[in-house]
């Protein structure tokens, strides 16, 4: 099996104590039946120094929840009770990677196993990884190279349509190319990416892959004038994305793992709770201007992250043949990344702050922690845009 992984993989390195956000705090820390069957059996624990053995039965094993699903309880603060005062794991901190979770060791590596290769990518939702994304320059690729141990692929997909799988890797190669030889990521260009795989999608409910390829062959981003000489950037309506992030992003006020993020939607919502649809995309528009004229490489930033984020969640289609709500979401995820950041921007001026590299790696992180990284939540932004956009779109 060969192993890639994503361009600034190779420059990550935990924070560790130095961590803005831990990633001990706010999760539910899912126990693996591996681990959890080794902790409960004691199995390797009775090479742990005497002095340290009382604190492991107490602090991890008894920490443990059994049914329905295993996982790691916490203290009143929303912390793991193996995060230690200097902001690090206990276990690792003794080298014990036995008695970890697998989450624990892998994140925020996320890795495919895709048969015969495997792809890692770094999640967003860690503070640093999101740094380095919006750091990096030049386009993202998959680049062959060797994860190292004690971190192992943690993602199987299983199908074996090999011929599905080298076309999700020429889709992904295709908008990858096509979007970076684009000046901005604007409506238009989003909705020919969704007309594509629109189509695509009916092709594969109808097991015509060769027609589905034949779509991707001939697929060429084009530029179109705009008529009032204006860059409409929102490819859902207003309405909808509103909706999302009123009553499926906007953590609840007893929330204190998401403030942050909630000071950002509650801006939102005073810049944009009485306009209209044009009112917002005008408002928008606006203040985009200026921002990208403070802040430089804007448009590369949020192409970056859509290609990212196909990079991500492209190849989850291998599974159950579902190109069309990878684009859908990252549709509306693309949006809603694009009008909290220039919130969080506005913010910041009012308050007399520099939005500078810090602060915008922590609005992209909390947004991926409460944006992607969370079933109910993603379930919730589907069926919202299965009922109010496909609904309406569909012909």
């Amino acid at each position: 099996m060969k192993d890639y992984a994503i361009s600034f993989y190779k420059n990550f390195k935990c924070l560790g104590g130095e961590c803005p956000r831990t990633c001990c705090q706010g999760w539910k820390i899912l126990v693996d039946d591996k681990t959890y069957n080794r902790v409960f059996h004691y199995d390797g624990l009775d090479s742990f120094l005497p002095e340290i053995q009382e604190s492991m039965t107490t602090r991890y094993f008894f920490s443990l929840t059994r049914k329905p699903e295993h996982v790691m309880r916490q203290n009143l603060s929303g912390k793991c009770v193996c995060l230690t005062p200097d902001g690090l794991c206990k276990m690792h901190k003794l080298l014990r990677f036995n008695v970890m979770p697998a989450v624990c060791i892998n994140y925020p590596r996320r890795s495919y196993d895709l048969g015969n290769i495997s792809e890692t990518t770094l999640e967003l939702a860690c503070p640093e990884a999101a740094r380095l994304l919006l750091e990096h320059q030049g386009p993202l690729q998959m680049e062959e190279m060797k994860l190292e141990e004690p971190y192992e692929v943690n993602w199987i997909i299983g199908n074996e349509d090999e011929a599905f799988l080298k076309f999700l890797m020429d889709l992904r190669t295709a908008l990858s190319e096509q979007i970076y030889d684009k000046p901005d990521l604007n409506k238009d260009i989003l909705n020919q990416i969704y007309k594509m795989s629109f189509d695509i999608h009916h092709e594969l409910l109808r097991d015509k892959l060769s027609e589905a390829n034949n779509i991707l062959q001939s697929f060429q981003l084009t530029d179109k004038e705009a008529a009032d000489d204006a860059i409409d950037y929102m490819f859902y309506p207003m309405e909808i994305m509103d909706k999302v992030i009123a009553y499926n992003i906007c953590p609840q006020v007893t929330d204190c793992n998401h403030k942050d993020l909630r000071k950002v939607i509650r801006y939102y919502f005073k810049c944009f709770d009485k306009l209209t649809d044009s009112e917002a995309r005008e408002f928008y528009l606006r203040n985009y201007d200026v921002m990208s004229q403070e802040i430089e490489g804007l448009e590369e930033k949020y192409k970056s992250y859509y290609i990212y984020y196909l990079h991500e969640m492209l190849m989850s289609a291998y599974e159950d043949y579902h190109i069309l709500r990878v684009i859908l979401l990252g549709n509306m995820y693309m949006q809603i990344y694009r009008v909290l950041d220039m919130v969080a921007w506005l913010m910041a001026k009012e308050q007399g702050k520099k939005y500078d590299m810090a602060s915008q790696s922590e609005l992209l992180s909390n947004l991926e922690r409460r944006m992607r990284h969370n079933l109910s939540i993603t379930d919730g932004i589907m069926e919202r845009i299965r009922k109010e956009f496909l609904n309406g779109n569909e012909s």
